[in-house]
């Protein structure tokens, strides 16, 4: 591929990176999701960003909109088991795809460990359904569980006591409610009733928007390098924010911080930047892109995508290491050469961010995300205070030396 370049000075900008992140993780943008308009307002602020470094719209168009179904909360959500409020966020999630539900329930404890599939469960109206717990190594009784979860939530509302809570974006809706709850809060074989209120709004068409910018090669191929990273994040469960620091505003800090460094240093091949709504959702943004491209997909020279790079001290993973080896082999002897990240950890193909459509239709892209102590994810601790960089300055320049030709 010719990829590898002899070293010169590549200037990243913590101090831009850090105030981008800062700044997508503030309220103002609630989350980055579909809640108070978050979505378009993180769009606008990243079209903005580009027009002021001076990278161009593609052909004239800073956006590419394009729709997906999304489950979405708007007001607060509460649930009280015998008496007790918990609080969202900290004690509890409501499941992204529940809809709305009011009522006073009695509770029925479920042991799953005995039960082969739904029908095997007798069904009692205005209960609740707690489901007892697996052991987490056991991924067979996981696995069992999580099916009987989804069956019995068309049928009653259901209580899942977690070891973590975790909440994504719903792109569809159950019949009825699941509450995610903090396992240890509650005596479960003892407890009688629960009290929920939930308010949800399905919209089957739901307008979400790429954000695209060019920085125009100085060499007269018209093959061109492509930069991406998801912006767009779980937004918020009616009053709780979910900042989504690391996940990924981190990546998208990182994606502009490249464009300017290309607005002021013009590569040789042409660099086209796509910030990626609808990730969460099912990777719907990048999905979109593939199926409509606005540049062929054969031109793609390669295709670096920057998700979850807010840590670093332990080095980086490479999604798609094994599936383009020799892109892999070039990346570790820059890194060994220059000395730039602690580590790379060389994986296969996943459909776990927004490279994965690109390299299904022949186009050859890296996932890379850091590695580092950090347990906050798709909740409410993914905050900016929380986000080091320590490996910032090593992966950016790890990113430029790669990319750019000999």
């Amino acid at each position: 591929m010719g990829l590898l370049l002899a070293v010169s000075v590549h200037g990243q900008n913590l101090n831009y990176a850090r105030y981008l992140l800062d700044t997508l993780c503030s309220p103002h943008f609630s989350g980055r999701g579909y809640v108070d308009n978050g979505l378009q307002k993180a769009a606008d602020f990243i079209a903005f960003q580009m027009d002021s470094l001076g990278v161009e719209p593609l052909n004239g168009s800073r956006f590419q909109p394009f729709q997906h179904p999304v489950n979405i909360f708007r007001t607060p959500v509460s649930v009280q088991i015998d008496g007790l409020a918990l609080t969202p966020g900290r004690d509890f999630h409501i499941h992204p795809s529940s809809p709305s539900y009011s009522g006073h329930l009695s509770v029925v404890q479920l042991d799953t460990t005995y039960i082969d599939r739904p029908g095997d469960i007798i069904i009692t109206s205005e209960a609740v359904y707690v489901l007892h717990p697996v052991s987490p190594h056991n991924r067979d009784g996981a696995s069992k569980r999580a099916g009987i979860l989804r069956e019995l939530a068309a049928w009653v509302p259901v209580i899942d006591p977690v070891d973590k809570l975790t909440w994504s974006v719903g792109t569809s809706v159950f019949k009825q409610p699941v509450i995610e709850v903090n396992r240890e809060l509650v005596d479960w074989q003892n407890a009688e009733t629960v009290v929920l209120s939930v308010e949800s709004t399905f919209e089957e068409d739901f307008t979400s928007q790429n954000v695209l910018g060019v920085v125009r090669g100085t060499g007269a191929t018209d093959s061109l390098l492509v930069i991406t990273a998801h912006y767009d994040h779980l937004g918020m469960m009616g009053d709780v924010l979910f900042p989504g620091a690391n996940d990924n505003a981190s990546g998208t800090a990182m994606l502009l911080d490249l464009a300017r460094h290309y607005s002021q240093n013009p590569p040789e091949y042409t660099v086209l930047f796509i910030a990626f709504a609808g990730e969460e959702a099912g990777l719907e943004g990048s999905r979109y892109f593939v199926d409509n491209p606005l540049v062929p997909l054969e031109k793609i020279r390669f295709l670096m995508n920057l998700d979850l790079v807010g840590t670093g001290e332990d080095g980086i993973t490479v999604v798609n290491g094994k599936t383009f080896p020799e892109a892999a082999r070039q990346l570790a002897q820059i890194n060994q050469e220059h000395n730039l990240v602690p580590k790379i950890k060389v994986r296969g193909e996943a459909a776990n961010s927004d490279h994965y459509w690109f390299s299904k239709n022949g186009v050859p892209a890296f996932f890379i995300y850091t590695m580092g102590d950090r347990a906050a994810y798709h909740d409410m601790y993914d905050v900016p205070d929380t986000i080091g960089f320590d490996g910032y300055e090593g992966l950016f320049r790890l990113v430029v030396e790669f990319l750019e030709p000999e």
